[in-house]
């Protein structure tokens, strides 16, 4: 009898501590879930590469571009195109007309027998109505279209004029130019000039009228300029002439009166674009 009871003890401690083992190691074991999100082992050369750099490893910061490194980019760039109206024909010294070059028409200026281009005419008119309107109506149109056989009489006589009081007739042949364009040089013979007074006298003291100052003022409005200012005696070659209007169209006029140029520096200025070269 105590032999089965030990034995039947012995039995009951085997299936206990069995059982048990097998619930530890089941405790212990890691699940299936734990075991497919776990990443494999790393190695020491991949815990290097993957490590923050240190600050002495860093690159330096990048400074924003210098001014004068961006301007330098900009040398190659494609100039941009020529932001004005092309200019008109240029007639002076240096760009003279054939003396068989005549516009292509003529009319007869209202209220006179003189003659210029039909724009020319029609612009005139408009300015003068404009002017008369706010009280300004005191105008004499002096000259307009000339010829170029003229134009040469008139400075033969201007110089014949002068050569008493001018040391030489070279004197008097030279200061004539600058008073009374020779022939071939004289913008009245493309028939867009025209001369204008308040008196019929052609005077620097024109400029002091109210007539003067409002042409100044508002000439450039119906496409005239005062062709020969008195600032512009070095680029025109010609003295100071407030009764010498040419016509050039509105919008070329807006753009001398805007930039304060005359017509040798609009054509100046385009050059220098490598637009193109003065013609007349």
């Amino acid at each position: 009898m105590y032999v089965l009871l030990t034995l039947l003890f012995a039995a009951s401690m085997l299936i206990y501590f069995t059982q048990t083992n097998a619930a530890l190691a089941a405790w212990l074991r890691p699940s299936s879930a734990t075991t497919a999100s776990t990443a494999p082992p790393v190695t020491p050369d991949e815990a290097a590469d993957m490590a923050l750099p240190s600050a002495a490893t860093l690159p330096p910061a990048q400074e924003d571009e210098p001014d004068d490194v961006a301007a330098l980019s900009m040398e190659g760039a494609e100039q941009s195109p020529w932001p004005y109206p092309p200019p008109p024909i240029l007639v002076n010294a240096e760009h003279p007309l054939d003396e068989n070059w005549t516009p292509e028409e003529l009319v007869t200026i209202q209220g006179t027998y003189l003659k210029a281009t039909p724009e020319t005419a029609s612009a005139l008119s408009d300015m003068l109505d404009f002017a008369r309107a706010g009280g300004v109506n005191q105008w004499v149109i002096v000259s307009a279209f000339r010829t170029y056989s003229a134009q040469e009489k008139l400075h033969e006589r201007k110089t014949t004029r002068l050569e008493s009081q001018m040391e030489s007739e070279a004197d008097a042949e030279a200061q004539a130019a600058r008073e009374v364009a020779r022939a071939g040089v004289s913008e009245h013979q493309l028939g867009l000039s025209i001369d204008i007074s308040n008196d019929g006298s052609l005077e620097a003291s024109f400029g002091d009228t109210p007539e003067g100052q409002w042409l100044a003022e508002n000439a450039y409005l119906f496409g005239f300029v005062i062709r020969y200012p008195a600032s512009k005696s070095q680029y025109t070659g010609i003295v100071y002439e407030p009764w010498h209007l040419r016509y050039v169209g509105t919008d070329v006029a807006q753009v001398l009166h805007t930039n304060d140029w005359c017509l040798e520096e609009y054509w100046s200025q385009y050059q220098d674009w490598g637009m193109g070269s003065a013609s007349g």
